[in-house]
């Protein structure tokens, strides 16, 4: 491939430009050959061959970098996108199926506060993808903080699956306990969503929430860790791939009430008698 022994930017440089001409073999073998591939590790253009990879469906060069170098499975870049958010972009159920396969981090956001539920709220795989398409569904549904986290707009993956008349993810997302009248940004609800989309196919305006209405104050990009009872699929992760980065946003919203608290009735007392006295 290389006429004289490549600098270490240049056969990344050249990975890469094979993988733009989707000649995946040939980078596949480059790789396999190679002892010096820790560039893969240690530097951007290894996240952007991965990238790269993960864009095209390129399962075996995808497959080759996670297993020698298991750190760029979360990783993320300056986006807030790790290797399965551009998978899912880009609808690569191949790359897709052999990521959720191995230990990943499900509560990441990319900077707009989007997590993966967001994202895949916007699609509607292909009849052939759908059972690699609900898989992923299913382990992120089950943790409520995702079903109710919130991007830097306000919304909820239920705001983008109605918006995209995706029926059959807004009754996974309502039966996981998703909150129906939380608000955006804007003070749009999921059923305000539903008067923008090109077909209403559940009718929200009726129904309650699953539980005691509390507001999603709750979100999945906040600096948090979790428990491993909580991470999908009963993997364990590690303590640096729990804690999730610094650069999401948290939409925590105080959400005040009208209640007089005991200090304020006891102002309101004062003020009586000494109106009685004067």
């Amino acid at each position: 491939m290389f006429l004289s022994k490549p600098t270490q930017e240049q056969k990344a440089e050249e990975l890469i430009d094979c993988l733009r001409k989707k000649r995946s073999e040939t980078v596949l073998k480059e790789l396999e050959n190679s002892k010096e591939n820790d560039w893969i590790k240690n530097t951007l253009k290894g996240f952007k061959l991965l990238r790269l990879a993960s864009q095209i469906d390129s399962v075996g060069v995808v497959s080759y970098i996670i297993e020698h170098y298991p750190e760029r499975l979360n990783y993320q870049d300056v986006y807030g996108k790790s290797c399965l958010f551009y998978a899912v972009e880009q609808e690569q159920w191949n790359t897709v199926k052999y990521l959720i396969s191995k230990n990943i981090n499900y509560y990441m956001a990319d900077k707009n506060g989007n997590s993966l539920l967001h994202i895949l709220a916007k699609i509607k795989a292909k009849k052939e993808y759908e059972v690699i398409y609900f898989e992923l569904v299913q382990k992120l549904i089950s943790h409520r903080r995702i079903v109710r986290g919130k991007n830097i707009l306000g919304e909820t993956p239920l705001h983008i699956a109605c918006l995209n008349s995706h029926k059959k993810l807004i009754q996974l997302l309502i039966d996981n306990k998703s909150l129906i009248h939380c608000k955006t940004e804007k003070g749009l609800t999921p059923w305000d969503y539903c008067q923008f989309s090109d077909k209403i196919c559940i009718d929200l305006s009726t129904m309650n929430d699953p539980d005691d209405g509390t507001p999603n104050s709750v979100s999945p990009f906040s600096n948090e860790s979790f428990s491993d009872s909580e991470q999908s699929g009963g993997n364990k992760l590690s303590k640096g791939q729990e804690m999730l980065s610094p650069r999401y946003v948290s939409i925590k919203k105080g959400h005040e009430t009208p209640l007089e608290t005991k200090n304020t009735k006891e102002i309101q007392l004062l003020f009586v008698s000494v109106i009685i006295n004067i």
